[in-house]
């Protein structure tokens, strides 16, 4: 077989660069699941926290509102936002991920993987949010002052529209 320097250079270049893309890819995959994984055991505290101070609420005693203001609502809301584009970007780098080429095997079933268990702790932790804003709210309305009985329904708007 003859020998020529500018075919064998092109051809070495070619599997040099192969190896590189190759490898490349294979740090992005490590690097993406890495991140899930740190993120999902971030989302898995932040489930517990809130799954914990919804308990405490259920055995709370005392006689004061938790959010009076409303404050609290709103930051609880908010975080609820947030979750919601998070999932929703996570959704895209999903399909993106099914719909990328090179990815294949391992590395695809990899990033899925933990696309999807991401996904599934991120509607979970929206989930319990909202239940810790209706313990709040609930709590709160039972610790509120009753407004006491209403003979007529005139009197009953008239104090509605007071508060």
């Amino acid at each position: 077989m003859e020998c020529k320097v500018g075919s064998v250079s092109a051809s070495i270049r070619v599997y040099g660069n192969a190896i590189h893309n190759r490898l490349e890819i294979v740090k992005a995959v490590d690097d993406t699941v890495e991140a899930l994984c740190a993120e999902q055991n971030l989302l898995r505290d932040f489930i517990t926290m809130a799954s914990d101070v919804i308990e405490r609420i259920a055995n709370c005693e005392n006689h004061k509102q938790i959010d009076p203001d409303n404050a609290i609502d709103v930051v609880l809301e908010a975080s609820q936002d947030s979750l919601t584009a998070l999932y929703h970007n996570y959704k895209s780098r999903l399909h993106a991920a099914h719909a990328d080429h090179q990815l294949k095997g391992d590395h695809e079933d990899a990033v899925i993987d933990e696309y999807e268990k991401s996904l599934e702790l991120i509607s979970c932790l929206h989930d319990v949010t909202e239940e810790l804003r209706w313990a709040v709210k609930e709590y709160d309305a039972d610790k509120s002052e009753s407004a006491g009985s209403f003979d007529k329904v005139e009197d009953l708007i008239k104090h509605l529209r007071a508060v």
